[in-house]
């Protein structure tokens, strides 16, 4: 699972990177070749895994389970709960990250 450095000992609290604050915010999730859509929100604000994410309940149950996110180089990688990754989309234009849901395989678009 990937994990936010830790806590600075000397009490600054854990801030995202500027290439995260500009994905912060809301998104539409999309599968079955985009017939199929649902809200997604990722923030700044430090979560159980990663930064904090928050899918509509009218998201795939794999992508509604998702709670964190974080970057590894260009890609988005969401996280369960328990920091298990649910998916990882590269970025495919501006605004726009395509992707697999890691426990189906099934193609994903993240778009805003």
């Amino acid at each position: 699972p990937l994990t936010p450095p830790a806590a600075n000992p000397g009490g600054t609290a854990y801030a995202a990177s500027p290439a995260q604050g500009q994905l912060s915010g809301a998104w539409t999730f999309t599968w079955d070749d985009g017939r199929n859509s649902c809200p997604l929100k990722l923030s700044t604000d430090r979560g159980l895994s990663g930064l904090s994410a928050q899918a509509d309940v009218s998201c795939p149950s794999e992508i509604f389970m998702t709670k964190g996110w974080d970057m590894m180089g260009s890609d988005i990688v969401l996280q369960n709960h328990q920091g298990k990754v649910t998916a990882r989309l590269q970025p495919s234009g501006p605004n726009r990250y395509v992707g697999l849901i890691s426990e189906s395989n099934q193609q994903v678009t993240l778009s805003r």
